[in-house]
């Protein structure tokens, strides 16, 4: 085993099976150092990647850097900022794995051409200044002894081995079939939501099953939650996107659980507003399935991260339906009326009854252009191809704002509905 230590300080671990007669060559020392610059930059990675979505985004670095400090770091924000915009080669607003090693790489590599034999001294006068510190620190630390973070306010966070409780709590936390067993008892919840009906007896046998289960899965998931909570702290805990969901679920699920049978049945719990939340709330569960698969988790991370480009194609939708809604209503506006009495082509001539004995109304036509939200409306229709064709043929047989339709009385409106298909259809909708 060879241990080299840069001149920065950071302690490089090569290993380097030698076999008997042989010395290392340089290529598998530089092997053996680049394996290990992976792991930990891996590793790192995943510290730093708290959604788990295999990328990182600027909140997470930022997030980072404030828990652990760079040395002679000021400004958090413009720190993480500088960082990012220099790993990110790509310019897709996040860090992939392989950007990530390349910017540690390329940092030690400039650390190593900085440093130089003058540099190496003023880092020997600045460990013996953090020696001084190091001393004074824990002079002062033996005087006034700090507050130890806790976990559920009882339990020493910086000692976990030392604590049965703490040590039992991280073991059924990390057991692989702990996670199996809360989304398999997910399921089964989701299950008796969908199962419960509002004319279900109350006495009946199929009422008693499902509010026995929801009772039982209910202390579950209040159980899993003591024992995260326990084994990581509630700030540790609360600190994850996920874990405030399943906190709310929790939550909510216990106090609708409490007051449902506080109240014992005398008083409807819908009946106040609030306490009703307890029980729409009960619609999340099955989010919980997510927060337990990872894959699931980068779907959703990517789904949100997906509104921004979405928005601004739905912007250029309805500009383009607004250009083109504006345009029929210049052409269109006011021409798409007719009377009730196909016999009858003139607004005048539309009164009193027909053949039958209806009365003659001057009607319009549901697709029309006669104000600006009305051709919005109508390019939207148009762009989902709903009947296009009978749409099409009504301005096309269109006459004016006091006459009915006329077949194929304006043959060059197909221009504009074909221009309007091509590009609402087929352009801004695929």
């Amino acid at each position: 085993t060879f241990r080299r230590t840069t001149d920065l300080g950071d302690p490089f671990p090569i290993n380097v099976h030698i076999q008997r007669g042989k010395k290392a060559s340089q290529q598998d020392i530089e092997y053996s150092r680049a394996h290990r610059l992976d792991v930990k930059a891996q590793r790192q990675f995943e510290e730093i990647d708290e959604d788990g979505s295999g990328e990182l985004s600027l909140e997470e670095v930022v997030q980072y850097l404030q828990r652990n400090p760079l040395p002679g770091q000021t400004h958090v924000w413009e720190t993480a900022t500088l960082l990012f915009r220099k790993a990110d080669k790509d310019g897709s607003g996040s860090i992939s794995y392989e950007e990530f090693l390349a910017m540690i790489q390329q940092l030690l590599d400039d650390a190593h051409m900085a440093v130089s034999s003058e540099a190496a001294k003023l880092f020997k006068d600045a460990a013996h200044l953090q020696q001084e510190h190091e001393l004074h620190r824990e002079m002062s630390l033996d005087a006034n002894p700090p507050k130890q973070l806790r976990s559920c306010w009882c339990i020493d966070l910086h000692l976990p081995r030392d604590n049965l409780i703490r040590r039992a709590a991280v073991a059924i936390m990390e057991h692989p079939l702990f996670d199996n067993l809360i989304l398999l008892c997910i399921f089964l919840s989701s299950c008796s939501l969908a199962i419960d009906r509002p004319y279900i007896g109350d006495d009946s046998p199929e009422r008693t099953t499902i509010e026995t289960a929801n009772f039982v899965l209910n202390v579950i998931f209040l159980a899993e939650f003591v024992v995260k909570v326990v084994a990581l702290n509630f700030r540790e805990y609360i600190k994850s996107g996920w874990n405030k969901i399943d906190f709310l679920i929790v939550v909510t699920s216990v106090v609708d659980e409490i007051l449902a049978r506080s109240l014992n049945g005398e008083v409807d719990v819908t009946a106040f507003r609030v306490l009703r939340i307890f029980r729409i709330l009960r619609a999340l569960r099955p989010l919980r399935i997510v927060a337990r698969a990872k894959g699931l988790r980068v779907l959703a991370v990517t789904l949100v991260s997906s509104i921004r480009p979405v928005a601004n194609t739905s912007i250029l939708a309805v500009l383009s339906f607004s250009v083109l809604g504006i345009l029929g209503m210049q052409l269109l506006g006011g021409k798409l009326h007719r009377c009730s009495d196909p016999w009858v082509r003139e607004k005048k001539a539309c009164v009193g009854g027909d053949a039958d004995g209806n009365l003659r109304e001057w009607l319009n036509y549901d697709v029309n252009f006669d104000n600006f939200w009305q051709a919005i409306r109508s390019m939207f229709i148009l762009a989902t191809q709903d009947e296009w064709p009978e749409h099409m043929w009504a301005g096309v047989d269109a006459t004016g704002k006091l006459t009915g339709p006329w077949q194929d009385h304006n043959l060059g409106m197909l221009a504009y509905y074909m221009s309007c298909l091509v590009l609402t259809a087929y352009l801004v909708v695929n």
